[in-house]
């Protein structure tokens, strides 16, 4: 490694921890005065306050860290060119696209790391911060009872129980209607009651009936056990009916996406969480996309003799994150109502702002 990237580097480094360590603890504060009189009303502990808080930090900072990167970009930089250094380094060989390279390298490798951060660590955490607030702040109950459940499953089979319990894993009245070609009911199956042992559902007491092509009635079969006949386990049920309050923040990919493919077998809607299974993908590469608008912004409009304030590159650093947050949160919503594709919803932001960070490059090189 030169010594020109290590001191591109080191000088990029600094800034970003910097504004890192500022932006989080900015957050952390808002976030805090924000639920204030919550913590005041309820008499919540401090400890449990702090708890909290704590378990929002790795969200937190996966957030804030391409803000971080564009106003560490602009804050290097921009000292580079007031102090002629990036003229002394272009006089000594060093293309624009050269300058740039460490601290898009830097960009490139924060990206995975949040890609990862986000998978393994930031969900997690984030799944348990909202446990906290939902039970020990909020005092919340878990719903573990729901009566007169219908829902879809496996091979178009229709499911009505009567009362199903999350915490016993029992069922309470059981109707399993199977249709054929045309809508028509083939077969019944109703059950005083159903339990999920040793991997399966078992029915207790009941009759199947089966029904022929013009819907004529066989002859009942009764049973005191059955098994088989429940494909889903008590979790996907649980899923199914939209009462697994988890949010795809809190989840993994291949969580998320095993919850889309229940529920696109369930016949349930699933385009908001196609959305959000993109969005895991493109949201990590925000670090670089930004680091390179940052470049091409304080190379297009800095001079040594018209330099960008550190006011200004904060004020410019927050209406760039507000502008992309604004086109994520756009692009989610088109993405929800399945107005565009959930792929386009998700890198909408990116590629507008790689757009816009071409077109301030190519006007710094014209």
């Amino acid at each position: 490694m030169k010594i020109l990237d290590r001191y591109l580097i080191l000088s990029f480094s600094k800034s970003f921890i910097y504004t890192l360590i500022t932006f989080t603890s900015i957050l952390i504060l808002t976030e805090w005065l924000g639920m204030v009189k919550l913590f005041i009303e309820r008499k919540i502990p401090v400890s449990i306050v702090f708890e909290y808080l704590g378990l929002r930090i790795p969200s937190i900072l996966a957030i804030i860290a391409p803000c971080a990167i564009l106003l560490a970009t602009l804050f290097t930089f921009n000292e580079f060119i007031y102090r002629g250094e990036i003229t002394a380094m272009r006089i000594a060989g060093m293309s624009l696209i050269r300058l740039a390279l460490p601290i898009l390298s830097i960009a490139l490798g924060i990206s995975i790391t949040s890609f990862f951060w986000t998978e393994f660590i930031a969900n997690r955490f984030n799944a348990r911060a909202s446990k906290v607030l939902r039970e020990k702040i909020r005092g919340l109950v878990p719903e573990i009872r729901v009566d007169g459940v219908s829902l879809l499953g496996e091979g178009g089979r229709i499911y009505h129980f009567g009362v199903y319990d999350r915490e016993l894993n029992q069922i309470e009245t059981v109707a399993i209607t199977e249709l054929g070609e045309g809508g028509l009911p083939i077969c019944r199956i109703d059950a005083r009651s159903a339990e999920w042992r040793e991997g399966e559902w078992l029915l207790f007491d009941g009759v199947i009936r089966r029904f022929g092509e013009t819907g004529e009635e066989g002859t009942p079969e009764r049973f005191e056990v059955r098994s088989g006949e429940i494909s889903e386990r008590p979790d996907e049920i649980w899923k199914i009916l939209g009462l697994e309050k988890e949010r795809s923040a809190e989840m993994t990919i291949l969580e998320l996406w095993d919850s889309i493919r229940l529920l696109k077998r369930s016949g349930v809607g699933f385009r908001d969480k196609m959305t959000d299974l993109h969005l895991k993908f493109s949201f990590p590469m925000t670090s670089l996309v930004i680091a390179f608008v940052g470049i091409s912004l304080v190379f297009s409009f800095g001079r040594r003799e018209r330099k960008i304030t550190r006011m200004a590159s904060f004020g410019i650093a927050l209406l760039v994150s507000f502008l992309y947050w604004g086109t994520v949160s756009i692009g989610q919503f088109l993405g929800y109502a399945e107005v565009v594709p959930p792929f386009l919803a998700a890198w909408m932001a990116n590629i507008l702002f790689f757009s816009l960070g071409v077109g301030l490059w190519l006007k710094r090189v014209k």
